[in-house]
């Protein structure tokens, strides 16, 4: 399952968003749940993996409702999806949560959107990260 993540996390960096598309639909196949990859299939197929990663967003958020979910995996969701105030504000209630991910911030492509965001900039300046450009 990991391989798939991986690469389901790579290919759109890559410009190949069907291929993600198929490794997000092919996780929650070998997960068993048959019924969340037909909603990935159907959603590529009305707006590509946009439609996609609003799909996972979703999802993720209202799972979120129910039980715990980090904050900042629910803005590597928001991220994907490209929903910038959505993805600041996660970021900003994980710098608050303290997630220990968050040393990876500047590292994770799926935020390259935000970093030239004021509200981005200061929080990667309050945990001393060397700020990209």
């Amino acid at each position: 399952m990991a391989t798939h993540l991986i690469l389901a996390d790579s290919y759109p960096f890559a410009g190949q968003g069907k291929q993600a598309a198929e490794q997000w639909e092919e996780l929650y196949r070998v997960g068993g749940d048959e019924r969340a990859a037909t909603q990935i299939q159907n959603a590529f197929k009305r707006g590509g993996f946009s439609a996609v990663a609003q799909w996972r967003f979703r999802l993720q958020k209202a799972q979120g409702r129910r039980h715990h979910y980090s904050p900042f995996w629910l803005a590597m969701e928001a991220g994907r999806a490209q929903r910038k105030e959505e993805t600041l504000k996660l970021l900003e209630d994980a710098y608050g949560e303290r997630s220990p991910r968050l040393v990876f911030l500047q590292n994770e492509p799926v935020f390259d959107f935000v970093h030239p965001e004021p509200r981005y900039q200061g929080m990667v300046r309050k945990m001393n990260l060397p700020i990209n450009r």
